[in-house]
């Protein structure tokens, strides 16, 4: 187990750790309308009791379950999938351009319904907590409004790409994310498989349609899909996680039933037929793909780089000035980090190779045993605490 590489015994700068060790943010209006309503559900005070911070914490809710109810993935990450939510267990996630439409309009209606709120009234944080959920779903809908490619009001230009699209997300959601200690969770299992040919059917169609309006991705990005493609499609089925998770998981819990035999006949035939559907599109699209990687290609390029940069930082800030700010940035973490490498009488070689060796040495290393990862875990928790009092 590799220490991590902001561990104190480094004595590696705080702005180095800080980089490295940032996630994002949020997710979507789902995650953000999730931690809003557990903030308003701690409000106390004045603000709390106003009149017009009643009606935001019953609209904020409200909102939140209209949300769910657009994205069953979603319920299942929240474990919301359950007693009144269990119809979503058995759902994937609508991805079809209908969606996208369907969308655009519940923004528009939620965004009224949030204007009617009398923010004179609020302050503190329902306040906040109305500007930031305002903002989330301006950007959105502004993001899905103005370009009719990419996914819906996110900056990712590729509906299918090596990191976009359910063929790659689906499998690790189903393997890592629903729950089987049942069942009826396993019955759901083989629903959410069936689902899946579905969702595959749906990009393909919004992603040749993309194509056909002179949006898709550049030669090397269609050789690495392809190549996950085909990796997911020629494993055999008794190896591939559609089928062994739900074969693994049912014989740990002792749920009796044919589940790889059933499994096996969703993947093998509908799963199969869709996804080669999908490897068949990539494949018209490599022989004529270009090779250069910028949004500028596509239409509306530019425009598309700047909502893409505003919605990454929300900045009003150009492209360029971003550029050249993380240009200094770089420059300035990298001689810090040379200094700091040079105590650790690592001299040779570029930052980044010396970077690379220090996860290889043994001095930074956790011994694989139970003694190593109690060491690891209570480092976590150190810095857990650390991030919190920040």
């Amino acid at each position: 187990m590799t220490a991590d590489p902001c561990r104190p015994r480094l004595e590696l700068a705080p702005a180095a750790c800080e980089l490295s060790n940032r996630r994002e943010f949020l997710t979507g209006a789902c995650a953000l309308l999730a931690s809003v309503a557990v903030a308003s559900h701690r409000v106390t005070g004045r603000a709390a009791d106003s009149p017009a911070a009643g009606k935001l914490n019953a609209l904020l809710a409200r909102l939140f379950d209209e949300q769910m109810r657009e994205d069953p993935q979603g319920m299942t990450s929240l474990g919301l999938d359950q007693g009144a939510g269990e119809w979503a267990k058995s759902k994937l996630n609508d991805r079809s351009s209908a969606q996208v439409q369907r969308m655009i309009g519940l923004r528009q209606r939620w965004l009224r319904e949030l204007a009617a709120i009398d923010a004179a009234g609020l302050s503190g944080l329902p306040a906040a907590n109305l500007a930031v959920v305002r903002y989330e779903m301006e950007l959105a809908l502004r993001g899905a409004q103005s370009f009719s490619y990419g996914r819906d009001g996110f900056p990712a230009p590729y509906v299918i790409s090596q990191i976009t699209g359910s063929y790659q997300s689906v499998p690790d959601f189903l393997d890592t994310q629903h729950v089987i200690a049942n069942s009826q969770d396993a019955e759901a299992y083989l629903a959410r498989l069936s689902e899946f040919a579905r969702v595959l059917r749906e990009e393909t169609a919004w992603a040749a349609a993309n194509a056909a309006a002179g949006v898709r991705p550049p030669g090397f990005i269609v050789d690495k899909t392809l190549a996950q493609m085909r990796l997911l499609r020629n494993t055999p089925l008794e190896e591939g996680s559609l089928v062994a998770s739900l074969v693994r998981r049912t014989a740990a819990k002792g749920i009796s039933g044919d589940w790889s035999r059933r499994a096996a006949a969703i993947v093998s035939g509908p799963v199969h037929a869709a996804l080669d559907a999908q490897i068949e599109l990539l494949q018209v699209w490599q022989k004529s793909a270009r090779e250069e990687a910028g949004v500028w290609a596509l239409p509306r390029g530019q425009e598309y780089y700047r909502f893409a940069t505003h919605y990454q930082t929300t900045t009003a800030q150009s492209p360029a000035d971003i550029h050249a700010l993380g240009l200094d940035l770089v420059a300035k973490l990298s001689a810090e980090l040379d200094s700091l490498l040079k105590r650790q009488g690592m001299t040779e070689g570029s930052v980044g190779a010396r970077m690379a060796s220090l996860y290889k040495d043994p001095r930074f290393i956790y011994p694989d045993s139970e003694a190593g990862r109690a060491e690891l875990l209570r480092y976590l928790n150190e810095r857990v605490k650390a991030v919190s009092a920040e």
